[in-house]
């Protein structure tokens, strides 16, 4: 299969090159020169940097959640972490403020299938090119909306898992009711929407990435298949509409079958 250039080396000029498997990819940024380059690329701080990478990578015909995931690793920023450009930052706070608005209702009512570019300028009574300014692209612009409400779901995991001392029944329970608050007491069960059905990929290319960076082999998988089993718990909730006891029940059953087996005749 052929390899793709794509980024010249700011430090030597040179290409570096990727297969499209992602699998060729993960034994390329073991590498001493991606490490190189990552690290040359941190130094620097030029925020220019990474909209360069990330104009030249999606010139490329691979995957669009691939190419998130070489952009993510190459600067070292978390899928989720995609934020407004300055243009939007630096609007005077009234109107920041009421495109924000607009976007968080657009997320949150719109029709999965409506959701796209199209339907924001004209929820925001704005020219196309206004919203690029604004944004790099509809992802960024759901998750400059995300970002404010809460942090990320899946990464709140192994924060309590931390805090509980890695105590998997204790940290089960905390993540059951942070789930919980979040989806239902803070009401962003419907901001969620697009980010299990619409952007799903990209933010579980991340994830992973994550969980290999943090644990060993064989605990990646053990988180995977724990994490695994929430991500299609959210989904089920939003796409049969539990309320908060219904969620809290379909969730204590599944933290039950974690702990003691699908086969626990007491469960």
């Amino acid at each position: 299969m052929k390899n793709l250039a794509i980024h010249k080396s700011f430090s030597r000029g040179k290409y570096f090159t990727i297969n499209k498997s992602l699998a060729v990819f993960e034994n390329f940024r073991k590498g001493e020169k991606f490490i190189k380059w990552r690290n040359f690329i941190r130094q620097q701080k030029f925020l220019n940097y990474k909209k360069t990478l990330r104009l030249k990578i999606f010139k490329i015909n691979l995957t669009r959640p691939l190419k998130r995931f070489i952009i993510n690793e190459m600067t070292q920023c978390h899928f989720g972490g995609n934020m407004a450009k300055n243009t939007f930052e630096n609007l005077d706070k009234d109107k920041k403020e009421k495109i924000y608005e607009n976007l968080r209702e657009f997320f949150e009512e719109e029709d999965l299938k409506d959701i796209n570019v199209s339907g924001i300028v004209k929820k925001l009574g704005i020219a196309r090119g206004s919203f690029y300014q604004y944004f790099e692209d509809l992802e960024d612009s759901y998750f400059t909306v995300l970002k404010r409400e809460t942090g990320e779901i899946h990464h709140k995991f192994f924060n309590l898992y931390k805090d509980n001392k890695e105590d998997m029944e204790k940290t089960l329970k905390a993540y059951r009711d942070f789930l919980a608050t979040e989806l239902y007491d803070k009401n962003l069960k419907a901001l969620y929407r697009p980010k299990f059905f619409i952007f799903e990929n990209s933010f579980m290319l991340d994830g992973k990435n994550f969980l290999r960076q943090q644990f060993s082999s064989d605990f990646y998988h053990k988180m995977t298949f724990i994490m695994a089993v929430f991500h299609e718990l959210i989904k089920e909730s939003i796409t049969s509409d539990y309320d908060k006891e219904k969620f809290l029940e379909v969730c204590n059953l599944y933290i039950n079958c974690l702990l003691g087996g699908i086969n626990n005749e007491s469960i």
